[in-house]
């Protein structure tokens, strides 16, 4: 194969690559908020947008997420996915608005959001009835931090 077929290829297969439509590992206490610019440190929040076009940004909480997306006028069209932290199993990211939340205001979070998340089947009683919380939705976690 010759020289520059073979440039092409590879700079194709990178291309595809710098595409991918899935989210990224958090790597805590290195990655940074996209939105707030702080450290992103505990397993247990933050976030993730994927864009159409394979971006990753990354938050330390669920607010900063929203807030971005509002200030930055994300529309539907350029937004991939959206994931956030499993609570009840820190490290993993799962789809924002197929999972399960709670709000509760003894519930500490990186900044102040006070909502954490949960994989289908995985909101225990014990997270609700320990930190006084109350079930909410994906819609209403987006409307309680974009109409601030």
């Amino acid at each position: 194969m010759n020289l520059p077929i073979r440039n092409f290829l590879f700079i194709l297969c990178l291309a595809i690559a710098a595409c991918s439509s899935e989210p990224e590992p958090i790597d805590f206490g290195k990655d940074m908020c996209t939105w707030c610019k702080m450290t992103i440190m505990d397993p247990k929040f933050g976030t993730e947008l994927v864009t159409d076009k394979g971006r990753v940004y990354k938050f330390d909480d669920i607010n900063c997420l929203v807030e971005y997306m509002v200030e930055n006028k994300i529309s539907d069209q350029e937004k991939h996915s959206l994931y956030v932290l499993d609570y009840s199993d820190p490290g993993k990211l799962i789809e924002a608005k197929t999972a399960n939340y709670i709000y509760s205001e003894e519930l500490r979070t990186p900044m102040a959001s006070r909502v954490a998340a949960f994989g289908i089947g995985r909101l225990q009683q014990a997270h609700r009835d320990q930190l006084k919380a109350e079930e909410i939705n994906w819609d209403q976690v987006w409307k309680k931090f974009s109409e601030e």
